[in-house]
């Protein structure tokens, strides 16, 4: 038969367990510790000052930091690069889960009054601040009995009266209507071209504005040709700058050089000659010029000092003579085919067949001077060293 316990064997039992299991926990205790390298963080009671302080030791530590880091950046030329242009690999590599707004992006969604009141916006900034703005003639019209030019400038039409667009190189006359076709031909030639101009006013309602050609050329003369800067001009004699092509007719190319238009006949713009400059140029292309001449004079009108100039520009000089790499290819006495590509009182052009070279055939009594365009054989008998020029004569008309 069992035998009951006493109640005090009991409870002593039960604190012997509670102390046995205590002591196992804090034995497990330590082991973890001692797996994890004892990494616990211990948080003591610190007054406000303390806190003070330890914020702003941080906030110092950190503006060093970002002040090192930007000088790095600035050392690599890095600075100054915009989020906004940066490639997908490097938004990826510093912004991986993350959208970035950058500050210039506008809302996927413009509604047309949206387009056309920023663009309004843009051209008034550019009117109050004078700023010169490019584009090309795209239409000639009549318009309240004036020949005006139209560019686009996205939803506004930019109108620039004759006037404003050019200097008339002649004096128009005529009958009032031979003056309006005159006018008209005119402003047709530059259909095409590239032109700098100034907003003049702004018409929000109607999507229009007037500008002004002439007062552009004139800024840019005045920034490039007459004032110094840094104790020198801009542009100087023997310096090749590009230009514009205003128009091209069949023996002159109009082009203007920084608010400066120069007609530049064939023997200033092809170091061979053609039968028609429109083949090698056309309105609205760009091209480099080397300014060949460049005289400033100064006069004091009216108490105030001014400075006129008188320049010459070329667009053959300012590449290489292709002359120089034939003309020791070919041997005085040789037999050669060509094309006649120009008629003169002193003889005859005729360009060899597959070389960009040239050569002057004299008038010949025994033989009747062929149209422009004809193949001719042709005899090499005198070359010029000095000028990489050589003489001919026709042999016989080919076809």
């Amino acid at each position: 038969m069992a035998t009951l316990k006493k109640e005090d064997e009991v409870q002593e039992e039960i604190q012997t367990e509670v102390q046995e299991s205590k002591e196992q926990s804090e034995i497990r205790e330590k082991e973890e510790d001692m797996e994890s390298g004892n990494n616990k963080v211990t948080y003591e009671e610190e007054s406000p000052e303390e806190i003070s302080e330890q914020v702003s030791k941080t906030i110092d530590k950190m503006s060093e930091d970002l002040a090192s880091k930007i000088q790095a950046m600035k050392e690599q030329g890095g600075i100054n690069k915009s989020l906004s242009k940066a490639s997908s690999e490097e938004r990826k590599e510093h912004y991986s889960d993350q959208h970035i707004i950058p500050l210039d992006e506008r809302p996927s969604f413009e509604t047309p009054g949206e387009k056309n009141r920023r663009h309004y916006l843009e051209l008034y900034e550019a009117w109050r601040a004078g700023q010169i703005l490019t584009g090309r003639i795209s239409m000639v019209e009549e318009h309240k009995g004036m020949v005006v030019a139209a560019i686009f400038y996205h939803n506004f039409k930019i109108m620039i009266p004759l006037p404003f667009l050019a200097e008339l190189r002649r004096e128009v006359k005529g009958t009032k209507k031979e003056q309006e076709e005159t006018a008209r031909r005119l402003a047709n030639e530059r259909l095409g071209s590239e032109i700098s101009y100034i907003i003049k006013s702004i018409d929000e309602g109607n999507l229009i504005a007037a500008g002004d050609r002439l007062a552009a050329m004139k800024s840019e003369r005045q920034a490039y040709y007459l004032k110094k800067r840094y104790s020198r001009y801009l542009i100087n004699e023997g310096d090749i700058v590009e230009a514009r092509i205003c128009y091209v007719e069949k023996g002159s190319v109009c082009v203007e050089v920084r608010g400066v238009e120069k007609v530049l006949r064939e023997v200033d713009c092809l170091w061979t000659r053609t039968r028609d400059l429109r083949e090698h140029f056309r309105s609205g292309d760009r091209v480099p010029v080397k300014i060949t001449k460049l005289e400033r004079t100064s006069s004091i009108e009216n108490g105030r000092n001014k400075v006129a100039m008188n320049i010459a520009v070329s667009i053959k000089e300012a590449t290489p003579n292709p002359k120089a790499h034939w003309f020791n290819k070919i041997s005085e006495g040789a037999t050669m085919c060509g094309e006649v590509t120009q008629t003169t009182e002193h003889g005859v052009f005729v360009k060899l067949k597959d070389m960009d070279y040239d050569i002057l055939c004299p008038p010949n009594k025994d033989f009747p001077t062929p149209p422009v365009g004809t193949n001719v054989l042709v005899g090499i008998w005198r070359k010029n060293e000095d000028t990489y020029s050589m003489s001919g004569f026709i042999k016989r008309q080919l076809y």
